[in-house]
């Protein structure tokens, strides 16, 4: 059986969302939206914004079911 130190400030309970996690969420986001800003602007010819923006509203849908 473990020895809870009643000293400790969060009681055992696991952080998982802390700023440095926040942080290296926010960092791989900016990386994936520049890795597709730089793949539209190689492509020839160049697809609408408007399909730029139907594919993301479609992906985040995705992301919600």
């Amino acid at each position: 059986m473990p020895i809870l130190n009643d000293d400790d400030p969060d009681d055992g309970e696991c952080q998982l969302m802390g700023p440095f996690a926040i942080l290296v969420q926010m960092a791989l986001a900016a990386l994936a939206l520049l890795a597709l800003l730089i793949k539209r602007q190689r492509e020839h010819p160049r697809r609408p914004v408007q399909v730029w923006y139907a594919t993301y509203w479609t992906s985040t849908e995705m992301q919600g079911v």
